[in-house]
């Protein structure tokens, strides 16, 4: 296949920002670069000390500012410096690839892109993530009601200008037949993709464990998620007080940050189990895969819109089983692990019966079993590769 020069339009990227969107983005980006292709990222600049130009792993990283002074000033700095950037940037692009909405917009400002065939990368529904937000903060005033049809209205004309959109999984790609009918013919599924290099099996043993003062004995639980209403991180919280009911020697690790912190620690003071929980706050990139291979079980409490779940794969390349609740995309990776790991609700006891009865009938899942299911699937390098053949139907003369 001949070189290409793609530029990719995202609000979120790797190292700028921690969660799966901005990962596989960053991994897919590097991996093409790896193939020969040349890469290019626009995305809007989160602090002035970032740069608006810089290189990280062979990937040309264009950021652009924002005024973060009020929702309507940020989409409009959004949308027109994006777009002022798009119009600098010029050149023989072969294709433009777009990860989030509010990126892609920009691109519908500037009229000679319209030559570039375009492919949109569906992470989840704009309109729903916001509403959702909103309602599980308890507030969602009369006015964000026509913003939230005005999201939709504008990913829906993104999506149609594109000649190709991809999804995760099987959930979002009915996600996007429902909110983008139109679509329906474009859509090719292309999951989330691991770093195989990255999370692996062999490592540093019991530093970890060390370091968060769990004892022999112990069952290390851990679940990395950003710290917001829809990860059902609270439910967590309760099952979890469940579980040292029955079983002191359980220890639960949370990883991440976010607006819910505080009340999450309030929570587990409340339940009486704050003296088993450890707060790891953002781990560090270069530790990550050691916490994921030195937990006894990864849990994936997700309460909604569960678009694909990178974590669930990198906790499994690492060798750790992972339990999750039946929401989102997360059955669909777990019933070809093992359909025992998927929570049969999403309430607290259910959760910690099915935890406990895991540990009490003593599975030892192979972990290298674990690591070939993720490998045949959800590699970085496969799914390139995958792209790179959709890219190829995109560009053929």
């Amino acid at each position: 296949m001949r070189t290409l020069r793609v530029l990719m339009l995202a609000d979120v990227f790797f190292p700028d920002t921690v969660g799966g969107a901005g990962r596989y983005l960053y991994d897919l980006a590097r991996e093409l670069v790896g193939k020969g292709h040349e890469v290019a990222v626009v995305t809007r600049q989160l602090t002035s000390a970032q740069p608006l130009e810089e290189q990280i792993q062979g990937i040309q990283v264009r950021r652009f500012p924002v005024n973060t002074d009020g929702s309507l000033a940020f989409f409009a700095t959004s949308l027109w410096h994006g777009a002022q950037l798009l119009r600098r940037l010029g050149g023989a692009w072969d294709l433009l690839h777009i990860h989030q909405p509010l990126a892609g917009c920009s691109a519908l400002l500037v009229g000679w892109w319209k030559e570039v065939p375009w492919i949109y990368t569906f992470h989840g529904p704009w309109h729903l993530e916001y509403r959702i937000k909103r309602e599980l903060e308890g507030r969602l005033p009369v006015r964000e009601h026509l913003q939230i049809s005005a999201m939709l209205a504008l990913e829906d004309r993104l999506l149609r200008r594109c000649r190709a959109v991809t999804a995760l999984s099987d959930f979002s790609l009915s996600q996007v037949r429902q909110f983008h009918p139109a679509v329906a013919e474009r859509l090719h599924r292309i999951p989330g993709a691991v770093d195989m290099v990255r999370f692996r099996l062999n490592g540093q043993a019991g530093r970890i464990r060390k370091k968060l003062g769990v004892q022999e004995g112990d069952r290390l639980l851990l679940s990395v998620r950003n710290l917001v209403p829809r990860m059902g991180l609270e439910r967590l919280l309760e099952a979890f007080k469940y579980l040292v009911g029955w079983d002191p020697s359980y220890v639960l690790a949370l990883g991440g940050s976010g607006p819910l912190e505080g009340r999450l620690r309030q929570l587990a003071h409340h339940l009486g189990v704050e003296s088993r929980v450890r707060w790891l706050g953002r781990i560090p990139e270069e530790e990550l895969a050691e916490y994921y291979r030195e937990a006894d079980l990864f849990v994936l409490p997700t309460r909604h819109l569960e678009g694909f779940g990178l974590v669930t794969v990198e906790a499994l390349a690492c060798g750790t089983p992972v339990m999750g609740t039946p929401v989102g995309a997360t059955p669909e990776i777990l019933e070809r692990v093992n359909p025992e790991w998927i929570f049969l609700d999403s309430t607290a006891i259910g959760m910690a019966r099915q935890i406990h009865e895991y540990f009490q009938r003593g599975e030892k899942p192979a972990r290298a079993w674990l690591r070939h299911l993720v490998e045949q699937s959800y590699s970085t390098r496969a799914v390139a590769g995958q792209f790179e053949e959709l890219y190829g139907q995109m560009v053929a003369p």
